[in-house]
């Protein structure tokens, strides 16, 4: 089952506090976003965090996302990305049925 993205913001919510305790949290909008790849954006603007998450995380564990949601905003602060969130973020995407999908989605929507 998908994660909504108004659960997902739950999750960078609690990286940035992880990240700095003091840190007024911004508003935080997380969409999916049909990329080719497995990529994943975030980017501040205007006092508010944009998060675009490719469409293939969408039924990603709950692990995953919120491993995502740290590397993405340890990114976005400068901070170093914890060791666990990148082994678990890495050992989902490598696997091979992930991958194979990740094949399928490309060939499927990518360029001729």
């Amino acid at each position: 089952m998908a994660l909504t993205p108004q659960e997902l913001e739950l999750y960078y919510e609690e990286a940035f506090g992880f990240y700095d305790k003091k840190i007024k949290i911004p508003k935080i909008e997380v969409e999916y976003y049909p990329y080719v790849n497995v990529n994943s954006r975030i980017k501040s603007s205007n006092g508010r965090v944009y998060v675009r998450i490719a469409e293939l995380l969408n039924n990603a564990p709950i692990k995953v996302h919120k491993a995502l949601a740290y590397i993405l905003v340890a990114k976005l602060l400068g901070k170093k990305v914890p060791v666990n969130a990148r082994k678990v973020y890495r050992d989902f995407v490598n696997k091979d049925n992930f991958q194979k999908k990740a094949i399928k989605h490309k060939r499927k929507t990518g360029r001729k």
